[in-house]
């Protein structure tokens, strides 16, 4: 991400993106935690192109029903706000994917996103992702804990550049724990802010929330008497093993005396012909 200095704002214009990435068969009534528009701010680190400045970005991202049919991300605000279309697009990608991970129906949801001045490029918008499902869950996020990341449309944490640049602006901004994409630990991290590889969205979400994306499942347990008849059948089985051994070794001691009398035979007779 680059942090856009002294450049006019981009010319507003109304966009309303109507996604048509997402076709999701899921049936109605599962859509839950989404009353009254929710809100929150994440800390997506950017800095510029040469590596020289760096900082954290208060960028914003609100959820709401929609009234209309068909699910939209505005990025109105954000074009507005300066953002470039590395960023917009970054934004676009990131409530795709959350929308996609939440398993709650996109048709009823609206999505925008703002930022606070001109910047651009797409190393948040694992970040915003990840701030988007949050949204949409109604979970929190650590507020000690800061993130750097493309996302996928599979939900894989993708490379970005600055990462060092990065580190030294969330430390100096009092975070305590960066992700960073797996491979993409800085050589040299500031004291006191702990560096932590992430592969993926579910990652990510757990570190960022404290809470897993997909929670484990009560161990599965078979009953007594499904397991008594499957040891029962077991048995049967086995028993069925033996005897098709014996079977088969009663068998070969007949083949054997029945080749063994055939050879005698045939050496006793002449024949008239012989191939």
């Amino acid at each position: 991400m680059t942090r856009s200095w002294g450049k006019a704002p981009l010319r507003p214009q109304r966009r309303r993106w109507v996604a048509c990435v997402l076709v999701l068969a899921i049936a109605p009534g599962i859509l839950a935690g989404c009353g009254d528009t929710t809100a929150m701010t994440v800390p997506a680190l950017w800095a510029s192109s040469d590596n020289t400045q760096a900082g954290v970005e208060e960028a914003s991202i609100s959820t709401a029903p929609d009234s209309q049919p068909g699910w939209s991300v505005d990025l109105a605000q954000e074009e507005a706000s300066g953002a470039g279309t590395s960023w917009i697009a970054a934004s676009g990608a990131a409530a795709s994917v959350a929308a996609l991970y939440s398993l709650q129906d996109p048709s009823t949801l609206s999505v925008s996103y703002d930022v606070t001045g001109p910047i651009d490029g797409p190393s948040a918008s694992g970040l915003l992702t990840v701030g988007t499902l949050a949204l949409l869950r109604g979970d929190k996020l650590d507020p000690s804990v800061t993130m750097t990341g493309t996302i996928g449309p599979d939900g894989m944490i993708g490379s970005v550049g600055g990462v060092e640049a990065k580190a030294r602006a969330a430390a100096d901004a009092g975070f305590a724990t960066m992700l960073v994409p797996d491979g993409l630990t800085p050589t040299s991290a500031p004291a006191g802010l702990t560096i932590v590889e992430v592969s993926d969205l579910t990652e990510a979400y757990e570190r960022m929330t404290t809470t897993p994306l997909f929670p484990e499942g009560p161990e599965a347990t078979i009953a007594t008497a499904v397991a008594d008849e499957g040891r029962r059948q077991a048995q049967l089985l086995a028993g069925l093993d033996d005897m098709g051994a014996a079977r088969s070794a009663v068998f070969e001691e007949v083949s054997q005396e029945a080749a063994s009398w055939t050879l005698e035979t045939s050496q006793k007779k002449t024949w008239p012909r012989e191939g």
